[in-house]
């Protein structure tokens, strides 16, 4: 059992913490009496010293292993014996435990994480997840945008003593919103998740990454309390806390309040609002429609209007509208509707109210990849392991 002991704790694969499991459970179970052994054998129960062998209560003949020629012998263990194997059977898995970043649950190990001492820093971890959800995004929209599932409809219609022309968008197939929405979720929740882990790791283990649009040292409101959910400058001493002041300083310099009129549109503050929404409030829930669309309607060799403007159109926008001022009036097989536009995915925002397209987390994710690239150097190595 001691060599078995041995081997577990030596053992570098990564079943080691298997083995010193199942090394611990042997022990358990190891019977409560005096050591049985064979008269051939003297054993002597560790922390005692005997003169001669020990006298047993019963002795069985050494049995011989046929294929090595070595004498075995079944030897029992005393209480006080199996507590001292088992101690140091614990320490060694404990100091292995801890190097591969495993932990007790209630006391007892429950699971053995083999994954641990591989496993990376977990603000990268997020990052990459980040990503694939990104790609993954991507290949939906692109595969939706590739059936063309949008056409330009319209026609004359008359007021009063006035013919207009209109043309609409009209989405003829709309995307699976479910998915769109779970995949933006998931984009959304690993990239602020990321900072959060960066900020943790160069700061204290409830501290987070702080996104303000407003300055809080600059807020002069008084209140009757500290907590941090009411008190910004609380909010962000407690965020930084344990931080060291470079760190705090490239935190500030990425804070949204920089932007002035336009913080609200901040990558990072939009990047906040709409993880704050898709965890409390209801899933995000994109839009289709197109952007940076050019539009030009020609009727009897005149171009009658050339663009449609800047803006994302959503299912029924107008596009194209002009007043039928020709002489005699035009036939509908005169009008010519030509459109070059982006198909665009698109989240609504309240404030200011408006759309902002899913590229953003694209660039929201080489932002914050830069960001954590700067905020690296900060962490120490006893926080790098996942």
């Amino acid at each position: 059992m001691i060599v078995a002991a041995r081997v577990s704790a030596n053992s570098a694969c990564s079943s080691v913490m298997t083995r010193m499991y199942q090394a611990t459970s042997s022990i358990q179970s190891l019977p409560d009496q005096r050591p049985v052994v064979s008269r051939a054998v003297s054993a002597t129960p560790l922390g005692t010293e005997s003169p001669g062998p020990v006298v047993c209560r019963a002795a069985p003949t050494a049995r011989r292993d046929t294929g090595a020629g070595i004498a075995r012998a079944r030897v029992g263990w005393t209480s006080a014996a199996r507590r001292v194997i088992q101690t140091m059977v614990s320490g060694i898995a404990d100091h292995i435990w801890s190097l591969e970043g495993g932990r007790r649950i209630g006391g007892v190990r429950r699971r053995i994480p083999r994954y641990a001492a591989a496993m990376r820093e977990s603000w990268k971890v997020k990052l990459d997840r980040a990503e694939e959800h990104l790609q993954q995004l991507q290949a939906e929209i692109a595969a939706y945008e590739s059936r063309n599932p949008y056409q330009i409809v319209g026609g004359v219609q008359v007021k009063g003593q006035k013919r207009i022309w209109l043309y609409r968008l009209q989405i003829t197939e709309q995307p699976d919103g479910d998915r769109l929405a779970a995949i933006t979720g998931d984009v959304t929740h690993n990239l602020r998740s990321a900072l959060d882990h960066i900020a943790v790791a160069i700061g204290s283990r409830d501290g987070f990454f702080p996104i303000f649009t407003a300055d809080p040292m600059l807020d002069q409101r008084t209140y009757t309390c500290d907590c941090t959910q009411c008190n910004p400058r609380e909010r962000w001493n407690h965020a930084v806390d344990s931080m060291p002041g470079e760190a705090i300083a490239i935190i500030k310099s990425a804070q949204p309040y920089n932007n002035g009129p336009d913080a609200s549109l901040n990558l990072l503050a939009l990047l906040s609002r709409f993880d704050n929404a898709d965890k409390h409030r209801k899933a995000l829930r994109p839009n289709v429609g197109l952007g940076n669309a050019t539009f030009k309607a020609t009727a009897r060799g005149q171009v009658i209007q050339g663009s449609a403007g800047p803006g994302f159109y959503e299912d029924g926008a107008q596009i194209a509208g002009f007043e039928d001022r020709f002489v005699p009036p035009l036939e509908e097989s005169e009008v010519d509707v030509k459109g070059d536009a982006t198909f665009e995915v698109s989240l609504y925002v309240e404030d200011p109210k408006g759309y902002v397209s899913v590229g953003m987390f694209r660039m929201a994710y080489d932002y914050i990849l830069d960001l954590v690239t700067d905020l690296e150097p900060f962490v120490s190595d006893d926080k790098r392991s996942g």
